[in-house]
């Protein structure tokens, strides 16, 4: 028989303790993220969900997709972002498209609908910027495509940001924040689209 000195030993027990360690880890569900309809909901400060259902409460909104002065995003980021304008309006909230326009990297302006959406107003930097960090509003921003795996919708304070896996995940992953904060997101969207079927 072969004799251990004490040195093995303990590497040995450490070895098989890291291994238990991370499998308790591993086993055990991160409450600061989950995983729903292929999008990881995300926060540094609470549980998603209930981040989620308080937000919901708010009043008011801001819709803020990102948009390139020319760029092939903007038919995309478009559609995504009337999902969540349409289903908080149907929830009677105050709803505020600011759409960020950018040249390159570079903010350049911002283009708002006030509220209203008869009205279009070019926002200089400055005053776009301004609305974004107002805390009245619960901003809604949605970016670029930028996860090529999960898109993925992450909570900080009054902004939730939507990064989307690509072009085509942008509307799914809108559509999913707003199902997580909403349960009558399906019905708001479908006598919507109903109603717009009619006037076709």
């Amino acid at each position: 028989m072969v004799a251990l000195d004490k040195y093995t030993v303990i590497a040995a027990a450490a070895i098989v303790l890291i291994a238990a360690s991370a499998c308790i880890i591993l086993a055990v569900p991160d409450p600061l993220s989950y995983e729903k309809d292929n999008v990881v909901f995300r926060s540094l400060e609470g549980n998603p969900k209930d981040a989620l259902s308080s937000l919901s409460e708010s009043a008011s909104f801001l819709v803020s997709p990102s948009l390139e002065e020319q760029g092939g995003v903007n038919p995309y980021m478009s559609q995504g972002s009337s999902i969540p304008q349409v289903v908080l309006i149907g929830n009677g909230k105050t709803t505020i498209l600011l759409a960020r326009v950018y040249v390159g990297n570079q903010l350049s302006y911002c283009q708002t609908n006030d509220g209203d959406v008869k009205v279009s107003r070019r926002v200089e930097q400055d005053e776009c910027e301004g609305m974004l960090n107002d805390n009245r509003y619960v901003s809604i921003l949605i970016e670029p495509p930028a996860n090529p795996e999960k898109s993925v919708v992450s909570i900080s304070g009054r902004k939730i940001t939507v990064l989307p896996s690509g072009y085509a995940a942008i509307s799914p992953s809108a559509y999913a924040l707003m199902s997580e904060m909403y349960p009558n997101t399906d019905e708001i969207l479908n006598t919507v689209n109903d109603y717009m079927g009619q006037l076709g």
